[in-house]
């Protein structure tokens, strides 16, 4: 294959030369031909060249234009084989640790604040349509309003809204929901079938995993859940369950001396 190339202006030596060496260097892959390749140019060749063709040279530039069109369907090839299974983006994942507090800001404008040791998870692809994350902890959620259901899910169940403020906790074997603003359906998932539990401002429900639901309360304080200002309220806790929260919201050791007192 030869490559053509126009300057403009007198040719002169130094730099041009050294342009030259340059460009044949970056051209020289192109300039291989495969010999089928080559045999399919010297039929074409034959047919353009009987008597009343007006240009028997073979397209040099368009060669190269194969040959750079061929670079870039790899390229585009290697991309798509980069990307998450059907172009989605991965799954987007938030955790925090003993004595930490995230901040966590939905594609759908909503708000959730992380509790300490508590982890977040959701799709960011097609979210505004199919609002739904998974929490394992605790997290305060501040839902926009929208016609598409939110939907927190759960080791214990799950709660579906459509906009509203509300706390979700999931530790160990025991799970609570509290409505501070609008209300939620919590559903409690159990052997056998679940069961659904609506909920409005100013109501909690508290339970154990695997056991039917407990009758719904109202909250017996201002200011709940509190830990979002730092601030933890407890009701009818062990003394072991009390020091954990403790430990793991302020990043603290507590040790119980008396053993009676753990029980």
């Amino acid at each position: 294959m030869k490559f053509f190339f126009r300057r403009r202006g007198p040719r002169s030596t130094g730099p041009d030369e050294d342009i030259d060496r340059l460009v044949s260097s970056a051209l020289s892959p192109l300039k291989q031909t495969p010999a089928e390749t080559e045999r399919q140019w010297s039929r074409l060749e034959r047919t353009i060249t009987r008597p009343g063709a007006v240009n028997a040279r073979r397209p040099a530039r368009v060669r190269i234009a194969f040959a750079t069109a061929s670079v870039a369907v790899a390229g585009i090839a290697l991309l798509l084989f980069s990307l998450p299974p059907g172009g989605r983006q991965a799954t987007s994942r938030f955790t925090t640790s003993r004595g930490e507090q995230l901040s966590v800001t939905l594609p759908d404008s909503s708000e959730v604040l992380l509790n300490h040791t508590s982890t977040l998870e959701f799709d960011p692809s097609g979210f505004r349509e199919r609002r739904a994350v998974s929490l394992t902890g605790e997290a305060f959620f501040s839902i926009r309003k929208s016609a598409a259901p939110f939907t927190v899910a759960t080791g214990a169940g799950s709660v579906t809204v459509t906009g509203t403020r509300f706390n979700v906790r999931v530790r160990d074997n025991r799970y609570q929901v509290g409505v501070t603003e609008g209300s939620v359906r919590t559903t409690i998932a159990l052997p056998g079938e679940d069961t659904a539990v609506p909920l409005s401002a100013g109501q909690i429900l508290q339970g154990i995993r695997n056991s039917p639901p407990p009758p719904v309360r109202s909250i017996e304080y201002t200011g709940y859940p509190g830990w979002t200002d730092r601030k933890l309220m407890f009701t009818s806790m062990d003394i072991r369950a009390v020091c954990e929260e403790l430990t793991n919201t302020f990043d603290v050791e507590i040790t119980i001396d008396d053993s009676a007192l753990a029980l």
